[in-house]
């Protein structure tokens, strides 16, 4: 039997964790945002954000607790956060774990839930 994908893993990982009220989930995996449990009102996808990086960090501090980001080249968090990638902690963002799996090696994207940190101005 084949082990879970990242993506799978990624929202098995966040069915364990609440989502606090009046905050939304964001992924950019249907399969992670199905298997985290979360009411679909309460998840969103990346389209959404806006275009500009200190933007779409502004929108989601304010609207977001956890987010769900595919290393696709062209898929919208990568672009705006490129460091996220790598699974790098920044000022505004937590990685809560490295759902990377065998598949990786053979040609698969990453999948990375990570937590919106509060940022004090």
């Amino acid at each position: 039997m084949a082990s879970p994908s990242g993506r799978a893993r990624a929202g098995l990982f966040l069915r364990d964790v609440d989502l606090p009220a009046g905050k939304l989930l964001l992924s950019e995996s249907p399969i992670a945002a199905y298997l985290s449990g979360k009411p679909p009102g309460r998840i969103i996808g990346s389209s959404l954000l806006p275009d500009n990086a200190t933007e779409a960090a502004e929108y989601l501090q304010q609207q977001v607790a956890y987010l769900v980001l595919v290393t696709v080249p062209w898929y919208k968090l990568r672009n705006l956060f490129p460091e996220l990638a790598d699974g790098a902690n920044t000022r505004e963002f937590r990685l809560l774990l490295d759902a990377t799996g065998p598949e990786y090696d053979e040609g698969s994207h990453r999948a990375h839930p990570l937590a919106l940190r509060e940022v004090n101005p």
